[in-house]
C-alpha cells in the first residue's frame, strides 16, 4: 500500500479532521490533510501537457506540488463556496507551472542532443545522398555508445512528445464550473510513453548514486522523497537537528547534479 492510499481518510473523517484544522491549525493535522489529498498532486502532474523537464526530475515536480497543495490547505476558505479539491488543483498546477519556468535548463538539454543529432543526420545525408546509419550518425556527433544512447532518447521523446494530446485544467481560483474536471482522474500508476522512454536512463543513473551514497545520506533521501517525512521528522528519527537535515538534503541535491551533468545528463 503506498504512502497515499495510506493517507486517504473517510468522508466522516476528512469532515472532522477540516473541522479539528480550522480550530486549531496544528502541524499534524495539515500532514494529515496532505496526506489525504497526495493524490491530486499527481492528477495535475499527469494532467498537465509536461514536456521533457518533468522527466528528469519527477520527484522534484511532485514535491513542488505538495507545495502548492500545502499552500491550498492554509489558504481555503470554505464559506466563499469553492470546492476544496477545485482550489487545490488550481493551486498546485500553478505552483508545478512557475517550477516548470525556472527549470527550463533542463529541456533545453533535451532539446540540444535533438537538434544535434538531427543536423549529424541531415548533413550525412546530404553528403552521401542516403540515410546515415546510427554509427555514421554516432561518430559524427563524436559521442560514445553510451552517451549516444541519450541523443535517440531525446529524439524518440521529442517524436512522442508531437503525438501526445493531454487536456489541460480549466480551473481557476473560485471558478464556479457545470463540469468537475475531477471526474475524470487518469490512473496514477498509468506511465505516459514520453516519461518512459526519457526516464530509463537518468533513473540508472540516480539509482547507482543512491545506491553508493553513505547511509545517512541516503536515508535522508528515501525518507523525504519515498516516504513524505518532513525535515523535522527525518531529524527526530536520525537525531539531527531539522536544520542539518536540510543541509543533508542540499548537499546531496548538489552532489547528484554533478554526477548527472559528468554524464551529459543535464
Amino acid at each position: 500500500m503506498s504512502l497515499a492510499q495510506r493517507g486517504r481518510l473517510s468522508e466522516e473523517e476528512l469532515q472532522q479532521l477540516w473541522q479539528r484544522y480550522w480550530k486549531q491549525r496544528t502541524d499534524a493535522d495539515r500532514q494529515r490533510l496532505i496526506l489525504h489529498y497526495l493524490w491530486l498532486v499527481r492528477y495535475v502532474l499527469h494532467s498537465l501537457q509536461l514536456p521533457e523537464t518533468t522527466l528528469v526530475s519527477e520527484e522534484d515536480l511532485e514535491h513542488t506540488g505538495i507545495l502548492g497543495l500545502n499552500e491550498a490547505i492554509e489558504r481555503f476558505d470554505p464559506t466563499r463556496g469553492t470546492k476544496f479539491e477545485t482550489y487545490a488543483v488550481a493551486r498546485i498546477r500553478g505552483a508545478i507551472l512557475d517550477e516548470l519556468r525556472k527549470l527550463d535548463w533542463l529541456s533545453r538539454t533535451a532539446r540540444r542532443k535533438f537538434h544535434a543529432y538531427q543536423k549529424a543526420a541531415d548533413e550525412l545525408s546530404q553528403e552521401t545522398g542516403a540515410e546515415a546509419s546510427a554509427e555514421q550518425i554516432r561518430k559524427r556527433l563524436g559521442v560514445s555508445p553510451e552517451l549516444y544512447r541519450s541523443y535517440l532518447r531525446a529524439v524518440e521523446a521529442a517524436h512522442a512528445a508531437t503525438t501526445l494530446s493531454t487536456p489541460s485544467l480549466p480551473v481557476e481560483e473560485g471558478e464556479e464550473d457545470a463540469t468537475d474536471p475531477l471526474e475524470e482522474v487518469p490512473d496514477p500508476n498509468a506511465v505516459e510513453p514520453l516519461e518512459r522512454l526519457a526516464r530509463e536512463e537518468l533513473l540508472a543513473h540516480i539509482m547507482q548514486y543512491l545506491e553508493q551514497l553513505p547511509e545517512r545520506k541516503r536515508l535522508v533521501i528515501v525518507l523525504y522523497y519515498y516516504e513524505g517525512l518532513t525535515f523535522r521528522e527525518i531529524g527526530e528519527l536520525l537525531q539531527l537537528t531539522e536544520s542539518r537535515v536540510c543541509q543533508i538534503h542540499a548537499q546531496v541535491l548538489e552532489e547528484l547534479r554533478r554526477h548527472l551533468r559528468a554524464h551529459d545528463l543535464t
